[in-house]
């Protein structure tokens, strides 16, 4: 069992991110907004990917228990796990009427506001940074 093991599974992280990176390339192509925080949150979300994959592959070594520093990144990785969970559960660009869609009357409206949006990202990057340091403090 990998040091990573306990509440949140790096995995389903992985995947959660995954979900939100496509439902905000949805929102990004259908709606009439402003882009800027969609970009963001697109960027945060694709560089916390990237060092989750990372930290996955780490973990899934056979010689990971030498990787201490990992051990104390459960909090971390639960918080990005939160952070998704809520960019996840707002409205799906897919609910739109279909009628509606179909004739081209009804634009996505983003559902966050920039306010909100930067404290998630805040965190989105504050997470990333201590998994970054983790990752930097076990390869030494």
């Amino acid at each position: 069992m990998g040091p990573l093991s306990g509440a949140v599974s790096i995995i389903a992280v992985i995947q959660i991110s995954t979900e939100v990176l496509t439902l905000c390339a949805k929102y990004a192509k259908d709606t009439n907004d402003d882009t800027d925080d969609i970009d963001c949150v697109s960027n945060e979300i694709s560089a916390l990917y990237d060092v989750l994959n990372k930290v996955n592959d780490l973990t899934n070594r056979p010689d990971e228990a030498k990787f201490s520093a990992l051990r104390d990144l459960t909090m971390s990785i639960s918080q990005c796990s939160s952070d998704l969970t809520n960019l996840e559960t707002r409205p799906d660009p897919g609910q739109r009427q279909p009628v509606m869609k179909r004739l081209g009357l009804c634009t996505l409206k983003w559902p966050f506001k920039s306010k909100n949006i930067n404290k998630c990202i805040t965190s989105l990057e504050r997470s990333n940074t201590t998994i970054i340091s983790a990752l930097s403090a076990d390869q030494r």
